[in-house]
């Protein structure tokens, strides 16, 4: 979840070539889109190798592994916040074969999308009642 959070941190960061910062944020905007590499390297107007390598570079990682990240921090987000199912999750965010999509997802958050759900649900609620307690005792 860490490398997440640099990505996300990467996309606003100065220190950071520009194109790496615009296809991050590119990338963001168009999830469900075509982000493969080629496609990357034109919206960059530079080649395959080069995004490759500035990737590489810049970030530690692969374009398709930094894509992949991003859309599975996306989905996180939306498992948390909305009552889509699993399978429209993982197409709102550009993956169309939900069993990789369980997959890599199990590979990064460590459970299941939906043992995600429930757990992270729990949490805020936890929350909102410390908050709404907090407020009572004032």
């Amino acid at each position: 979840m860490r490398v997440i959070d640099d990505l996300n941190a990467l996309a606003g960061s100065e220190e950071v070539d520009f194109r790496i910062r615009f296809t991050l944020n590119y990338a963001r905007n168009n999830l469900r889109g075509d982000l493969s590499l080629p496609q990357l390297a034109r919206v960059n107007n530079i080649s395959h190798w080069h995004c490759c390598r500035l990737f590489a570079r810049g970030v530690g990682l692969s374009p398709a592994r930094c894509i992949k990240l991003l859309r599975l921090k996306a989905a996180a987000d939306l498992l948390i916040e909305s009552t889509m199912s699993v399978k429209e999750i993982a197409a709102a965010v550009g993956i169309n074969n939900q069993s990789h999509f369980v997959r890599d997802f199990q590979a990064v958050f460590g459970c299941s999308p939906r043992n995600y759900r429930i757990q992270h649900r729990k949490l805020d609620c936890r929350r909102q009642r410390s908050r709404e307690d907090a407020k009572f005792r004032q």
